[in-house]
C-alpha cells in the first residue's frame, strides 16, 4: 500500500507479479484520490479478518480521517474498488495519526495530530462491521499550533495509555516541541478522559516530525524516537527516565 501528495495524488496498492524482481511487472491499483497523506496504516476496522487501511489527508477537498475498506475475494475481480468510510477531521488540516485503546474500553481508538491547535480524539464506541466514532478535542500542548505527530503508550507504567505530541515551528516564544500528555483517568465512557501536559524536550529544535514509541535500551519502558530539521538536530531518542 502507498501513498502521495500534491497533483494527481493518490491512496493505492502494488500488486506484485509472479516474479517479484520484475519490477516493470508490478501493478498499481488506484483506490482514492488525496491531497497530501499523512498516515497509511494497515488496520482491521471493521473486524472481518482482512487489513483495512486507515488514511489521515491533510490537504484538499476530501481532507480528513478515513478508512479504506478491504473487499475480500473481490479484490480479485475488482482489485481497485474499496469502500470509503469517513471518520471525520474535515474542518481540520490532519497530520499523522496513531491507533490505541486511549480510555480502557476495549475498542481501538484514533488520536488524530492536527494544525489547529487541538488533538482530536475519535473514540470507536462500539466494534460492529460498521464502526461508530464519537468525536473529542484535547487542547494542544501549550496552545501551540501546527501539530505534528502523536504516538500512544503507557510512558510511565501505571497501565494508562498516555500520548506524546510533536510541533513544527510557530510563532512567538519558543515552547517545548515535544510534550507527552500523561494520561490522568481512564475508565472507559465513565468520566471521560484528563491529561496532564508534561514536557520532553529542551528549547533547542523547531520542527520535529514523526514520532515513534519503542524501548530503544531495553530497561523495559517506552522511549521516544524522532528527528528535526530547522535546528539540524536529526534523527535522536529521548531515554524514558522511569526504568
Amino acid at each position: 500500500m502507498v501513498a502521495s501528495k500534491g497533483e494527481q495524488a493518490s491512496v493505492g496498492w502494488l500488486q506484485a507479479p509472479s516474479n517479484p524482481r520484475d519490477l516493470s511487472a508490478w501493478k498499481y491499483h488506484r483506490l482514492y484520490d488525496a491531497g497530501w497523506v499523512m498516515s497509511l496504516i494497515a488496520t482491521d476496522v471493521n473486524h472481518d479478518g482482512k487489513d483495512d487501511v486507515l488514511v489521515s489527508d491533510r490537504k484538499g477537498p476530501n481532507r480528513g480521517v478515513l478508512w479504506l475498506e478491504h473487499p475480500g475475494r473481490k479484490i480479485r475481480s475488482a482489485p481497485n474498488v474499496w469502500r470509503e468510510h469517513r471518520i471525520g477531521g474535515n474542518s481540520h488540516e490532519v497530520m499523522f495519526i496513531d491507533v490505541a485503546d486511549v480510555n480502557g474500553d476495549d475498542r481501538e481508538d484514533i488520536v488524530v495530530a492536527t494544525h489547529q491547535a487541538e488533538i482530536l480524539l475519535f473514540m470507536r464506541e462500539e466494534n460492529s462491521q460498521q464502526p461508530i466514532w464519537k468525536r473529542d478535542v484535547v487542547p494542544a500542548p501549550y496552545g501551540l499550533m501546527k501539530g505534528k505527530s502523536v504516538a500512544v503508550g503507557d510512558l510511565d507504567l501505571d497501565g494508562l495509555l498516555d500520548i506524546v505530541h510533536s510541533t513544527e515551528p510557530n510563532s512567538g516564544p519558543r515552547r517545548p516541541g515535544v510534550t507527552w500528555l500523561k494520561n490522568l483517568i481512564n475508565d472507559g465512557a465513565q468520566k471521560g478522559l484528563e491529561f496532564d501536559v508534561r514536557q520532553m524536550s529542551s528549547l533547542a529544535g523547531q520542527k520535529f516530525d514523526l514520532l515513534q514509541l519503542m524501548d530503544v535500551d531495553h530497561d523495559g519502558d517506552l522511549d521516544v524516537i524522532t528527528c528535526e530539521e530547522r535546528d539540524n538536530l536529526g534523527l535522536f531518542w529521548y531515554e524514558n527516565p522511569h526504568r
